[in-house]
């Protein structure tokens, strides 16, 4: 009984099997040498064979890069937003001194006015 190389699926008589899956494919469509190939077809063999798909130490390494980039952006956001409560309450703050500046104010020109027309009255 003869396989298809799951890569190029031609007939492969003397293919690799991965060793997740189970799928045969020509050294040549898997990139492998043929000194690779020969240790891999070996029955004493020590080391495993994984296809392209079951190859998950790529997709782990790819997936580990991805979740640090998106760490570092949630962290620069989350600085973002602390920032911003600061920012609001210095704005509240000002806001809040230059109400009573501006009530002392109002107070200062009322007791001016009454001093005034009490110093008319007399």
């Amino acid at each position: 009984m003869s396989l298809k190389c799951h890569i190029c699926k031609y007939i492969c008589k003397d293919g690799l099997s991965c060793d997740i899956c189970g799928q045969i494919s020509h050294p040549n469509c898997a990139v492998v040498s043929p000194q690779e190939a020969e240790c891999l077809k070996s029955t004493a063999r020590k080391i495993r064979y994984f296809c392209e798909k079951c190859n998950i130490v790529d997709v782990v390494s790819n997936l580990q890069q991805e979740l640090n980039q998106l760490k570092n952006e949630f962290s620069e956001i989350k600085n973002q937003i602390s920032k911003q409560p600061t920012d609001n309450a210095v704005v509240n703050a000002k806001s809040d001194s230059d109400k009573q500046f501006i009530d002392e104010e109002i107070i200062t020109e009322m007791l001016d006015r009454q001093n005034l027309a009490q110093f008319n009255n007399l």
